[in-house]
């Protein structure tokens, strides 16, 4: 609570109240409204800020309806309106024109109607605190601009209904003269600053057309005059630049209750929450079963247990792929044998592993690396014809589909991983185990909990890789954003497309017709790999390389079976790949930052 110099003996009242939560923060002398809202601001704790008038027309039992929009991530600042809904609220008729006349200039401006932008009944994410901290009205004009303000940094406003009581404690001393010149500045000022802006537009565009008359390199250069105008002001903003990073775990409040509901619930492993995930993600892949692990690792460790794999035992793999899919058949003695890689897709080459195939040949793992599926079809009848088990790495394709089918339950065996950069996570190390396969279920639910049939009956060889109800919890709530996620990320992919299609010496991401990606990473070759990544790190944009040390040339596998035969592609492309930023909680000015970055780069070399 924020008392602003009164003099009637509120801040006395209030500490009558037995309640340690509540907090006072008092000013010496009266600053007005929108100078108490800031020192709330400032103070508040929290994801989400709530702001509402203490004169008793908001019911605060409707905070939950007017914070969903944020915590469904549909919004970034929510604004109640008394004119929505069942009961419409008749406010003074000055109130309502002064209202119209400035949704009128609101629409006008940013394309959006407000019907009750005065209202004081309103949320907001608690980062975007930093728009708000510089503001030219903290008097009663502080609405209006906390609006406007909102909309000309490209906020995602939403309205929703609330109700309103009768004023309930005392007369309002609204000054109109002193509102009316506040919130005439305010639109005045914004309506300068958006004319500013398309008049920046228009003339560059005029200089598009001049020079397009001239060579098409011209263009290129005053695009990049324009985007170094554009990083310019971003640079002279009064708030820090932050890095842009590979990639955000996402979390909303709903993850944070379920996760607290688990905590208070006393059911920590083998509870209520993984079997809900296991069957989520089990209709979700349309397989028989699911089974949740601790890890992706852990899953490729027994997937090859359940093969039962002896000494000896051939199991061929990708070189081009994280180490965990081939360090596993160490502890069965068995021998990966490393395949090349497709050139345009990463994935293992096809007819590289028709000639790899011998007597010795137990199984062969796909890994449908960066979230493009391996071609199936023609291992699948290669596996039919030899008798060979086919486990798909998934570990990095979360929804990918070939020929319109999920990956992961295409093989004998499908893995997964949900480490905190993949598509969907579970707030640490986890994963999945997936299989049509009624004895390769039942055995691999018993393998990851000490091979037990019952609590103390042990029928199989098994170790502790359960997923704890936790990570379950956070797992199921991530499921159903994924599809939504990948839609977001392929956009993304579109994006940056664009931006590289002009650039011959860069290689884009391609996509086989018969699969869907789901663009774990983005990735890119480019020659001059160190100094493309020097220039990004420098304007904080993290890169990422996967993998720059193919497996056959880690320390480990040669040590345990010997110098690997050499695979051309794979040592050629590790050399040139880099992955930028890619995640579906990219916001509009991290991805232009991206992008001029680029073009300054390609322009220089």
């Amino acid at each position: 609570i924020v008392d602003d110099g009164s003099t009637d003996n509120s801040v006395e009242r209030i500490k009558e109240i037995e309640n340690r939560d509540i907090r006072i923060i008092q000013h010496e002398k009266n600053r007005g409204y929108g100078a108490s809202l800031l020192t709330g601001f400032e103070n508040a704790v929290g994801d989400i800020i709530v702001t509402m008038d203490s004169d008793g027309q908001h019911n605060p039992e409707e905070i939950p309806n007017l914070i969903k929009p944020i915590i469904d991530n549909k919004a970034d600042f929510v604004i109640g309106s008394r004119y929505l809904g069942k009961y419409y609220y008749k406010n003074p008729l000055y109130a309502r024109v002064g209202a119209y006349v400035i949704n009128v200039f609101f629409r006008m401006l940013f394309l959006q109607r407000v019907p009750d932008n005065q209202c004081g009944f309103r949320a907001f994410k608690k980062e975007s605190i930093k728009i708000f901290k510089n503001m030219r009205n903290t008097g009663m004009g502080f609405s209006t601009e906390l609006l406007f303000k909102a909309a000309f940094n490209q906020l995602k406003i939403v309205v929703t209904p609330v109700t309103a009581n009768p004023r309930q404690h005392g007369p309002s001393r609204v000054n109109l003269i002193r509102i009316l010149r506040s919130v005439s500045s305010c639109i005045l000022y914004y309506i300068l600053r958006k004319l500013e802006i398309d008049l920046n537009r228009f003339f560059l565009k005029k200089l598009y057309i001049l020079k397009d008359k001239k060579t098409k390199g011209d263009i290129i250069n005053m695009s990049i005059i324009r985007d170094n105008l554009k990083i310019q002001r971003l640079q002279k903003s009064k708030f820090n630049i932050q890095e842009i990073k590979l990639n955000k775990m996402f979390m909303n409040q709903n993850i944070r209750n379920a996760v607290l509901e688990v905590l208070n619930s006393g059911y920590y492993i083998k509870g209520p929450n993984l079997r809900h995930f296991e069957e989520s993600f089990r209709d979700y892949i349309k397989s028989k079963y699911a089974i949740g692990v601790s890890s992706g690792t852990a899953a490729l460790f027994l997937a090859y247990q359940e093969l039962n794999l002896n000494p000896g035992d051939e199991v061929i793999v990708p070189s081009h792929t994280f180490i965990a899919t081939a360090t596993p058949l160490a502890y069965f003695k068995a021998k990966p044998v490393f395949v090349d890689i497709d050139p345009d897709t990463y994935c293992m080459n096809v007819e590289n592993v028709k000639r790899k195939i011998t007597p010795k040949t137990k199984c062969i793992v796909p890994v449908h690396i960066y979230g493009h599926p391996v071609d199936m079809d023609p291992l699948l009848e290669i596996a039919e014809e030899r008798s060979i088990k086919i486990i798909e790495d998934c570990c990095q394709a979360h929804g990918a589909e070939y020929k319109g089918k999920k990956v992961g339950k295409l093989g004998d065996i499908g893995v997964f991983s949900f480490f905190p950069s993949k598509n969907m996570t579970v707030g640490g190390d986890g994963g999945m185990l997936v299989t049509n396969n009624e004895k390769y279920g039942e055995e691999l639910k018993m393998r990851r909990d000490h091979g037990r049939k019952s609590k103390y009956e042990n029928e199989l060889l098994g170790l502790n890789f359960r997923l704890n109800e936790i990570q379950a919890v956070i797992g199921k709530e991530q499921l159903e954003y994924l599809e939504e996620w990948i839609e977001k990320r392929r956009e993304i992919v579109n994006f940056y497309n664009d931006i590289f299609e002009k650039y011959p010496n860069v290689k884009i991401p391609s996509e086989k017709e018969w699969a869907k990606c789901s663009y774990y990473v983005y990735t890119i070759q480019i020659e001059n790999r160190s100094s493309f990544i020097e220039h990004l790190n420098k304007k904080k944009i993290a890169t990422g390389i996967y993998y720059p040390i193919p497996v056959h040339r880690q320390p480990i596998i040669q040590k345990l079976y010997g110098i690997q035969p050499k695979l051309g592609v794979t040592e050629e492309i590790v050399d040139k790949i880099v992955s930028l930023p890619l995640s579906p909680l990219l916001t509009e000015e991290e991805l232009y930052r991206i992008k001029i970055s680029i073009d300054s780069y390609m322009g220089g070399i």
